[in-house]
């Protein structure tokens, strides 16, 4: 009877992994609508600013996207055995999981920059447009 308690509240939490997935396509789609964005504004305003978030939301993507697919794929990190492993069996696991930290740290890093600088351009829109 435990065993079946077990799984049954192991297959209502399967949900979330399906949602913690959906959650970063749609944040993949919207750092590339950030960049298309980007792009077209830059067209008509050739500022410092836009190029920073035209930039920023291209970094950001890169890297969401790059971390995305590493644990997406099977020779990720979700497959890496946390034993001692020495250098001539690869990586080890605390390794992948410090780079794959490291990379939503940058990430992180350019959402910031690209929202700093679309709050910026946001600024200057307003007072452009006023009479």
């Amino acid at each position: 009877m435990r065993v079946e308690s077990i799984m049954a509240s192991a297959l209502d939490l399967g949900w979330l992994s399906n949602l913690e997935r959906f959650l970063e396509v749609v944040l993949l789609a919207l750092l590339a609508a950030m960049f298309y964005s980007g792009l077209c504004f830059c067209r008509r305003a050739k500022s410092a600013w836009a190029l920073v978030f035209t930039w920023s939301a291209l970094a950001s993507l890169i890297l969401h996207g790059a971390l995305f697919l590493g644990q997406a794929l099977p020779g990720g990190m979700r497959s890496v055995v946390p034993a001692r492993e020495t250098l001539a069996e690869g990586p080890r696991a605390e390794s992948w999981i410090f780079l794959h930290e490291f990379g939503e740290l940058l990430a992180g890093a350019s959402i910031l920059f690209a929202g700093i600088a679309l709050i910026y351009l946001g600024r200057q829109a307003g007072r452009v447009a006023r009479p």
